[in-house]
């Protein structure tokens, strides 16, 4: 019994810290431009985000197989 409310205390501690961490990281603002990063295309070429400003419009999408 005693171990069990052990466990309990430090999963219920870790829970509460994983939100306060992750409440310390802020995004850009509505309006703000994006962090501009790197990627390399599919011919091994690096693309800028920056490069594509005031060119055309720009959708990112981030899919997941899981």
């Amino acid at each position: 019994m005693k171990t069990s409310i052990q466990l309990l205390i430090l999963c219920i501690f870790i829970f509460g810290y994983s939100f306060g961490a992750m409440s310390g990281t802020d995004g850009p603002e509505i309006g703000e431009d994006a962090p501009d990063f790197v990627l390399k295309s599919i011919d091994g070429k690096e693309v800028k985000l920056s490069s594509f400003k005031s060119v055309k419009p720009v959708v990112l999408i981030f899919g997941s197989c899981t």
